[in-house]
């Protein structure tokens, strides 16, 4: 997740919600790592919880969602899985 305030004081800020294999803990190239297609969620809202069977993701997000993706391509070391994402309130 990364939060972007470009909209300034009245402009709440935009969250951003992506989906990786690794866990990113170099903050200086986490931006760099990610790209536009693992993005899954845009808003202002939080996820709850997130569950993964296999290769289908639920998820709970409350809140306002800009951009909801109903799928997504990630790469695994050597390979790409394709993911379902499903999404519950």
């Amino acid at each position: 997740m990364t939060k972007s305030n470009r909209g300034g004081a009245t402009v709440p800020g935009l969250f951003l919600y992506y989906i990786s294999c690794h866990a990113q803990s170099d903050r200086k190239n986490l931006i760099e790592n990610f790209s536009s297609k693992d993005l899954v969620i845009k808003g202002t809202g939080t996820i709850s919880a997130i569950n993964i069977n296999n290769n289908k993701i639920n998820i709970n997000y409350h809140g306002k969602a800009f951009m909801l993706k109903n799928s997504v391509r990630v790469h695994c070391g050597s390979e790409f899985r394709d993911l379902q994402i499903n999404y519950l309130r």
